[in-house]
């Protein structure tokens, strides 16, 4: 029996180093994740405070000169806009897009049946006009009797 209780005590020694050893780790990993806790709290901190100094600096400057950042944007768009070659062929790109649209052919097309009618009816007016100026030619023709022979 002795050899027995021997190897009981030496599988309970080992049996209580592996328990240590595993006891040993796992608060060597919970410091660890503690130390990781604390950086990350602090990083969220951080960046809760960066946060909301962005929402106070965002709500002064739309308070404070909303008009003055839209003219600046707007600016910038239009210096962009007409200032660069890639600007303007964006500018052509889009009236090319807006001109094709059903609305946009529409119109065009009313525009040019009005300066059809516009231009046929100054054609009737010029007419109208030469017509008179011819007959009151006439008519002063005849009263001071250098009339034309009419054929």
């Amino acid at each position: 029996m002795d050899l027995m209780d021997k190897l009981g005590d030496q599988r309970s020694q080992m049996k209580a180093a592996r328990t240590t050893k595993k006891l040993e780790g796992a608060e060597e990993r919970k410091s660890e994740l503690e130390s990781e806790n604390r950086i990350l709290r602090d990083e969220l901190d951080r960046t809760d405070r960066l946060q909301s100094r962005l929402d106070e600096l965002v709500e002064r400057s739309r308070a404070k000169k909303p008009r003055r950042i839209r003219w600046m944007v707007a600016g910038s768009l239009v210096t962009w806009a007409f200032g660069t070659e890639t600007g303007r062929r964006q500018i052509s790109r889009l009236a090319d897009k807006v001109m094709e649209r059903e609305p946009a052919r529409d119109l065009r097309s009313r525009a040019e049946q009005a300066a059809g009618r516009i231009a046929d009816r100054a054609q009737e007016v010029t007419d109208a006009a030469q017509t008179k100026v011819q007959d009151v030619t006439d008519k002063v023709q005849d009263a001071t009797g250098n009339a034309k022979p009419k054929s």
